[in-house]
């Protein structure tokens, strides 16, 4: 369903509520003040009991018909037919309104009560279908909401209208009861009018099918009470509805007593109390329901919150005390609020438990047998309430008694509901620091075992999932924190189960014995709190408490708590993540079968991360803004850091505003793209700022590609303008690349013609605004208005297998990555980040540029990375901490002989992406440096980073360690990144440790290819109502959840029928090769085997003959000894440091 046609249904149906209600109320209050314009004290309390129970006495007749009917066909249909059937009784009564029939038009009292029994069941089971589980507590409070509104309204208007018209008569022509309904008669064309469009309103909901078309009904049994006992066995046997029911059913009965009483009371002690005032004190308690409602519906907005139902209970019992004792009008209508105000905050739960426990089949029959049961308790309390009338008893008396009720029934839900009552309170503290929702409550089942398992980031992760679950949840906990003496009677009014990794064979079998019994327990397959972040190591013992229990696991998903005061981060990292208030999510999965393996489990939590920090994206702001309120956070601080130039915050904040105001000078309102050809820099960064600022797109021009390849995206995007420096292109004209006859057809901005205005002396207008002027304003100011999933970068791949693309990046596919990233660096206080990478790579503009300038790590730009000794200078001066390059520049700083392991002293982080790290580099690597090379994997599709190693984490208290790091993998998915193997043909997910092709999805994911839709349909697939990118590449999990990549699927020779993997020949090759020697693999055509391997060779010391015959004698495979061997002067690189695998092809095709 569209969400257009939702917003219609929901209208529709709320509008329906409110009609319903409205009619209902309007005949029942003309009725109840003509009774108290002419009765006395006595007789209006037991007319207005009698008159209530007219209305209540048809639910308890007429509920199994009703349910019958609700589940036998559609809901809406049986709506339909009560909403037709209102309009002719609300004409009968406009009739007898006229001629002054008061007691036929009393009796109809109960025919609009026989239409409304059977409306009920089909209008409250008609939520569930309409809103769904998920929203069921937020829909029930909309529900009463409006109800309410309806009832207030309806009390409010007929009320009036009874003054009104009477007002014109004297005391003689109101004496009788006849002559006063003559005078009110033309209120009658209310009710008929809003009936007639009550039935109209429901001609468009939408038909959904009947929940149990098979359900039969016969006469007999339902005279016996056959169907009521039946009915009434479906909910004794389900505690949590039968008890909502009672608690329910004291309500409404409670308050049937006052209104029946309440009259009386007025009359006896308040004197000069109008009807006017009775109806409005009673309204006023409406009203305190409806604001009641609303604060339990947002307390319930993404979960159903059982705990406010103890906080409900107390606070009515106090205002039934307060409520015989006050006589000041004023006081009477406050206490009357206070009342509404806690009984509207106790219905909403109680409603939403009952449809979340009733199986949808017997959904009717459950709303049925509450309305059943609520008016028996309504109709007993109305005989007690006329008996005690008659014999002349206080009405304080019977408020005393109310008050009695009320204790008990507080007592009993504390007592009942302990857990929820500590759930509420807990929630009420947290929900002051942090905005708690949740997703997928559907996968909840109503009852029965369920195992919750889920990541484990935080020690109040406890806390996140009782508060969002709908039912009591027992968690397993260390046993070593459960006897903490402080805690642990709070952890066993919550039935948790402790356990020991020295001895938990008791503890499963505890698990297993709950289960069986239709708990819900939830552990942490990981057995620690997460050291950084990542999903750890998944433990087995779940395997074995689910055994034969007969129970489901629901996997889950807690994204937010990771940077929160209850998680292992650094406190660095809890700074800049922190928030006025975080947003905690909890995503619970589908439902999985209990023979469900570690790994597998491990897969489903990974594809929840993806939808958890895609709804995080969903708030993220442009790249510009997010920036700008990091940059003027951060102040006086260093924040960015150029050769011998240190910017502030507030300085590279200034710096934007010029920037901005430059390019806004010099940039047409038509131009979409603008082209920046600028080096890792202070000015090549904030060109990208000031351009996004402006709404443009930023095409950062990959001045190592090909001349080819350079114009190729130039022309594609069409871009008009490329900002650049003079200084630049002349190092790039040196290296032979003539730049500028490329962009001849483009305007050249070359920004050391405008130092003096980009680089001024800090102006203190400028600094003012920079420091004093509030984030949104200047925001306002130098942001124009963007929307964050708009296209922010083009990223051109690397075209080394063709032409480049243009990967289209919006501004939150960027803006997520970078928080992927930081949120598993564990960034320290000490870090800082050195930025030589090309802005044209997404690794370099996202990773090392983009995420330290956003999460507030210091930056220290280098313009070259292929400039060993000026990068180990630049690490030395600035003792910087992370080191992001590639296995073929780390391979420069290995070999050169200025590169000292002292100048890497600093180094805690050093990761290598873009390309394969080689095993020998990152061997020779770790023997100089003393230090481990990080490997991860990205692509430009995904603003790149995909996976990545950690360090490994040793928890000394317990000699674990959080695994990190494995060799030859790439590491596991950064948080919120799904990865899947399947078959390439087939896109079948295939099992851990098989190879197949690389889907990866989450919400750094690219819109597209710029203008090549065909392409993007080609990679872009959708699975699971998720999107998911077709790497290219080859790989396998392992049962923890490792990335390793073994091939590329495009670099396959088929030789006679054979595919053989050239990456496979060129890594068989190697080791045979001269130190230091590069090599690469091209299949070319062959007439004969229909293709051939060439390899390209930079250096051989031997002939290419004795060289294959080395070949053999290694016991290499024939199929991976190439066919031929060229030695070339050097093997094709692009700017990364990646091999230009189709340049290296052309130099083949031309040897």
């Amino acid at each position: 369903m569209n969400n257009r046609f939702s917003k219609h249904q929901y209208m529709s149906y709320l509008i329906v509520v409110f009609l319903n209600a409205f009619v209902d109320i309007g005949h029942k209050i003309l009725i109840q003040d003509i009774f108290y314009q002419t009765a006395t004290p006595k007789v209006y309390t037991i007319m207005s009991a009698l008159i209530n129970a007219m209305i209540l006495l048809p639910f308890v007749l007429f509920f199994t018909p009703s349910g019958y009917l609700s589940d036998k066909f559609s809901k809406t249909k049986v709506m339909r037919w009560t909403a037709l059937a209102a309009i002719p009784l609300t004409v009968f009564i406009t009739l007898f309104y006229y001629a002054g029939c008061f007691w036929l038009a009393f009796t109809m009292t109960f025919l609009l009560s026989v239409q409304a029994t059977i409306n009920s069941p089909a209008k409250y089971g008609y939520i569930k279908e309409l809103f769904g589980k998920e929203k069921l507590a937020e829909a029930n409070a909309y529900v009463q909401t409006i109800a309410i509104i309806s009832i207030l309204a309806g009390t409010v208007v007929f009320t009036i209208f009874f003054q009104v018209l009477i007002s014109h008569y004297d005391a003689a022509a109101l004496a009788t009861k006849t002559e006063i309904m003559k005078i009110i008669a033309p209120t009658g064309f209310i009710l008929i009018l809003m009936s007639g469009l009550e039935y109209f309103l429901t001609l468009f909901l939408s038909v959904k099918p009947a929940a149990d078309p098979h359900s039969t009904f016969k006469f007999k049994p339902y005279i016996r009470g056959d169907y009521i006992r039946a009915n009434m066995n479906s909910i004794y046997t389900n505690k949590v509805i039968f008890g909502c029911i009672i608690a329910l059913g004291f309500f409404w009965g409670i308050n049937q007593v006052i209104l029946a009483n309440y009259g009386a009371y007025l009359k006896i002690y308040i004197h000069n109390a109008s009807a006017m005032f009775a109806q409005g004190s009673l309204a006023l308690g409406g009203l305190g329901i409806l604001l009641g409602a609303l604060v339990a519906g947002k307390s319930s907005k993404h979960f159903i919150e059982s705990g406010i139902i103890p906080v409900a209970t107390l606070g009515m019992t106090i205002g039934l005390f307060f409520m015989p004792i006050i006589n000041n009008k004023t006081l009477v209508l406050l206490v009357f609020l206070m009342y509404g105000f806690f009984g509207g905050m106790l219905i909403v739960p109680l409603n939403a438990l009952i449809q979340f426990n009733s199986p949808n089949p017997k959904l009717g029959k459950i709303l049925a047998a509450n309305n059943f049961v609520q008016n028996v308790f309504m109709i007993v309390l109305l005989v007690i309430t006329a008996a005690t009338a008659l014999m002349n008893f206080n009405p304080v008396v019977c408020f005393n008694f109310l008050f009695l009720i009320g204790i008990v029934a507080t007592i009993y839900a504390v007592i009942s509901l302990p857990q929820s009552m500590v759930r509420y309170l807990t929630y009420s503290v947290l929900s002051k620091i942090y905005t708690i929702s949740a997703s997928g409550i559907d996968n909840i089942p109503s009852d029965g075992g369920v195992l919750l398992l889920g990541n484990h980031v935080s020690y109040i992760d406890w806390a996140i999932i009782q508060i969002t679950c709908p039912r009591a949840v027992r968690f397993v906990m260390e046993r070593e924190y459960y006897n903490q003496w402080h805690i642990k009677w709070i952890l066993k009014i919550f039935n948790t189960i402790p356990i020991s990794s020295a001895g938990s064979k008791n503890s499963i079998q505890t698990i297993n014995d709950a289960l069986k019994k239709g708990d819900v327990v939830a552990l942490f397959p990981e057995g620690f709190v997460s050291r950084n972040g990542q999903l750890g190591k998944f433990h087995r013992g779940f395997e074995r408490a689910i055994e034969n229990t007969g129970a489901i696991i629901v996997p889950l998903y807690i994204r937010g708590l990771w940077g929160s005061m209850g998680s292992l981060s650094t406190n660095y990292y809890r700074k800049i993540s922190k928030h006025i208030k975080r947003n905690i999510t909890v995503c619970y999965g589908k439902q999985l079968p209990a023979d469900t393996k570690a790994s597998a489990l491990k897969s489903k939590i990974f594809d929840l991360g993806t939808q958890a920090w895609i709804d995080h994206a969903n708030t993220l702001s442009s790249i510009p803004a997010e920036w700008l309120y990091r940059a003027q956070q951060q102040g006086d601080q260093i924040i960015a850091i150029d050769g011998n130039k240190k910017m502030t915050g507030y300085q590279m904040v200034i710096g934007f505003i010029r920037m901005r105001q430059l390019l806004q000078s010099m940039i047409t309102k038509h131009e979409k793209h603008v082209g920046v050809m600028m080096p890792p820099s202070i000015m090549g960064i904030l060109s990208n700022f000031a351009a996004l600022a402006l709404n443009k797109v930023v095409v950062n021009i990959n001045y190592t590609a090909s001349k080819e390849a350079i114009s190729h995206s130039i022309d594609i995007t069409d871009i008009k303008t490329v900002i650049t420096s003079r200084i630049f292109l002349e190092r790039l004209e040196k290296r032979g690349l003539n730049i500028a006859a490329i962009t001849k057809q483009c305007k050249i901005i070359y920004l050391e013609d405008y130092k003096d205005k980009l680089l001024a002396s800090t102006n203190w207008i400028y600094y003012l605004a920079a420091a004093i002027i509030p984030n949104f304003i200047l925001k306002h100011i130098y942001i124009d208005r963007i929307n964050p999933d708009n296209t922010a970068v083009i990223y051109f791949t690397s075209g080394s297998e063709g032409l480049p693309k243009g990967a289209e990046l919006s501004h939150r596919n960027i803006l997520i990555n970078a928080k992927q990233t930081s949120s598993i660096m564990n960034i320290r206080q000490t870090d800082s980040v050195l930025s030589c990478l090309p802005l044209f790579h997404a690794f370099g503009l996202t990773g090392t540029t983009l995420m330290p300038l956003i999460e507030g790590i210091p930056l220290i730009f280098h313009p070259d990375p292929t400039d060993a000794a000026g990068v180990a200078k630049a690490i030395a001066l600035n003792e910087i901490t992370v080191l992001c390059s590639t296995s073929t520049f780390l391979s420069l700083y290995i070999r050169h002989s200025r590169v000292e392991a002292i100048m890497f002293r600093t180094l805690r982080l050093v990761v290598s992406g873009a390309e394969k790290l080689s095993a020998t580099i990152e061997k020779q690597f770790y023997d100089k440096f003393g230090l481990h090379v990080l490997e991860g994997y990205g692509t430009t599709e995904t603003a790149p980073v995909v996976s990545i190693n950690l360090p490994d984490i040793l928890i000394p208290k317990y000699y674990h360690v959080q695994q990190g790091y494995k060799p030859g993998a790439v590491g596991l998915p950064v948080p919120g990144t799904s990865i899947h193997i399947v078959n390439p043909k087939t896109l079948e997910q295939l099992p851990p440790g098989e190879s197949g092709l690389i889907l990866v999805a989450g919400p750094q994911l690219m819109k597209g290819y710029f203008h090549q839709p065909e392409q993007t349909k080609e990679i872009i697939i959708h699975k699971n109502n998720t999107r998911w990118y077709k790497t290219g590449d080859q790989g396998f999990l392992d049962e923890d959840g490792y990335l390793t990549i073994t091939d590329r699927y495009s670099r396959f020779a088929k030789i006679a029928g054979e595919m053989v993997s050239l990456s496979h020949v060129e890594n068989a090759i190697a080791p045979l090769l001269p130190e230091n020697i590069d090599c690469a693999a091209v299949a070319l055509p062959d007439e004969k085997k229909g293709e051939k391997i060439v390899l390209l060779v930079t250096k051989l010391n031997e002939t290419p003959a004795e060289f294959k015959k080395r070949c053999v004698e290694a016991k290499i495979k024939a199929l991976l000894i190439p066919n031929e061997i060229q030695i070339v002067d050097e093997i094709p690189k692009l700017g990364t440091g990646k091999t230009n695998f189709a340049q290296a092809k052309k130099i083949a095709q031309n040897l």
